[in-house]
């Protein structure tokens, strides 16, 4: 049987100078002390041993209560102050009573993303949103709002769904009809076909994250070099279409 893919880490980076340079860390000591900072790092240890996120009620407060020897209504000020102060993000605690941060998210994925798969729940997540969750990696999880609740579905039923939009695969990346014809329509099925033929042997194609963007962009540039006829009209000659293919391993750069 195959092992449960990780989502903590086993270690994280702690700056030696954190309670010089950080405002929120000399907050935390000046007003609790080394208390105060106790119990941030034990917060720590448990958010990065779960992953970037530690959910936070009752039961998490009276255990970390226990774990550190401090009266839970300490610890809970404690963790309002950290809050306040923007140690853990305010919305999405207020929202989900979840402790994570942009700077937590930041430590936490350059570990996670060398692994084969990493699960994120979309409404946490804060770090470069417009590259991590593009990332062919991600398996996005979506949070049931008026529950708080994980909504997990199957792999095999995520796999049906993802599968359903499938039109065209090609590697490890695919297509859907709509962005095909798009592309069809734009540039021709003949250049678009063999664009494809190109791309399924291509090895840096496992650098590349969207299939329909990365075929446009080879083909704009084709066009650009050698004129571009638009229309519907995918009968039309690859040379119609401005189509060269001994310029096609060119147009890798800057992708």
């Amino acid at each position: 049987m195959a092992r449960p893919q990780k989502e903590g880490l086993d270690y994280f980076p702690l700056d030696t100078d954190m309670d010089l340079q950080d405002d929120k860390i000399q907050l935390l000591e000046a007003k609790y002390g080394i208390i105060g900072f106790g119990v941030l790092i034990k917060l720590l240890m448990k958010i990065y041993s779960e992953g970037y996120y530690y959910t936070w009620g009752e039961k998490e407060s009276l255990l970390l209560s226990k774990r550190v020897n401090v009266d839970v209504n300490k610890v809970d000020e404690i963790v309002a102050d950290l809050v306040k102060w923007g140690m853990f993000d305010s919305q999405i605690f207020k929202k989900y009573k979840v402790l994570t941060s942009n700077g937590i998210q930041k430590r936490y994925w350059e570990v996670a993303k060398r692994r084969n798969a990493v699960t994120i729940i979309k409404q946490y997540w804060l770090y470069d949103v417009d590259n991590i969750l593009l990332n062919a990696n991600i398996n996005l999880i979506n949070v049931d709002i008026g529950t708080q609740s994980k909504v997990k579905n199957s792999k095999e039923k995520n796999s049906k769904e993802k599968n359903n939009n499938i039109y065209i695969k090609c590697q490890h990346l695919s297509m859907t009809e709509e962005e095909y014809k798009k592309l069809v329509e734009e540039y021709g099925e003949a250049a678009v076909k063999d664009k494809l033929e190109h791309a399924e042997n291509y090895a840096k194609l496992k650098n590349y994250k969207s299939l329909y963007l990365t075929l446009d962009k080879w083909l704009k540039k084709d066009c650009e070099k050698g004129g571009h006829n638009n229309g519907a009209d995918s009968g039309q000659s690859k040379q119609n279409h401005g189509y060269n293919k001994k310029n096609w391993y060119a147009t890798d750069e800057g992708d």
